[in-house]
């Protein structure tokens, strides 16, 4: 929720909207994130902006682990719960 709130307050000074009273718009901006931020979060869960950049990374991350086409790469093997300790592998 960061880069979406970052960028929703850039956007919102850009405007120029409330220049002359830096109070209000203080009062505004930080209340408007906090319901924003609290109500997207228990709907909907990680914000647009991340969603947006994860989908990125994975869609990147799967092109650079295998290049071939998507049929044939094998799944990544999944990494053990933190609560199992890992086993030492055979040199």
């Amino acid at each position: 929720m960061p880069l979406t709130l970052y960028c929703a307050h850039v956007l919102v000074l850009a405007t120029g909207v409330l220049d002359d009273s830096p109070d209000l718009l203080y009062g505004l901006l930080v209340a408007d994130a906090l319901l924003f931020a609290v109500g997207w979060r228990r709907f909907l869960g990680r914000g647009p902006l991340e969603a947006l950049v994860a989908t990125g990374a994975k869609r990147a991350r799967r092109a650079a682990e295998c290049p071939a086409p998507a049929a044939e790469c094998p799944r990544p093997a999944t990494a053990p719960p933190a609560s199992e300790p890992r086993k030492p592998q055979n040199p």
